[in-house]
């Protein structure tokens, strides 16, 4: 399978979908970076415009559902058995996440290291857990730890012992 191919054929997925949705957006298209060596391809697709707050929903919502749906529909019109995923971005909607999220993570842990008590956030998909593990890892004298099941899986701050 040509990567021409791969691309043209997700640009033309993703115009289509937004179409069929009645919405006018810029879709750009791109290869991801390759995830610790595995047999994946990473499509980036990214979707420019006015409007497009519905394909976000509710902290991603709609956003992770669509991802999904683009990926099956990708998969399905190339013929592939490669494991193919896409990583959808509208407007730059999980870049400014990411930020907001390390920024209430340190906000927190700073509040931990005063306060001496440990601080539980509020529930979050596994993503976002990941990003405040992530930034709080470099964080001396503070650990994290996910608690919880399902959707109610949320990440305790703590002093390191």
């Amino acid at each position: 399978m040509k990567d021409e191919q791969i691309l043209s054929t997700a640009k033309s997925l993703a115009e289509d979908f937004l179409t069929q949705l009645g919405l006018d957006a810029e879709v750009k298209v791109s290869f991801g970076d390759d995830d610790n060596g595995r047999n994946v391809t990473y499509v980036n697709i990214q979707f420019l415009g006015d409007n497009l707050n519905e394909l976000i929903g509710h902290h991603g919502k709609n956003l992770e559902s669509i991802q999904v749906i683009l990926g099956l529909m990708l998969s399905k019109e190339l013929q592939v058995e490669d494991d193919i995923r896409i990583l959808l971005e509208v407007n730059d909607y999980k870049e400014s996440r990411e930020r907001y999220l390390k920024s209430y993570a340190l906000r927190a842990a700073d509040q931990v290291k005063e306060s001496g008590q440990e601080m539980e956030l509020p529930p979050m998909k596994p993503s976002e857990r990941r990003v405040v593990h992530m930034c709080l890892k470099q964080e001396e004298g503070i650990v994290t730890e996910s608690v919880g099941e399902g959707e109610d899986r949320r990440i305790i701050i703590k002093k390191a012992a």
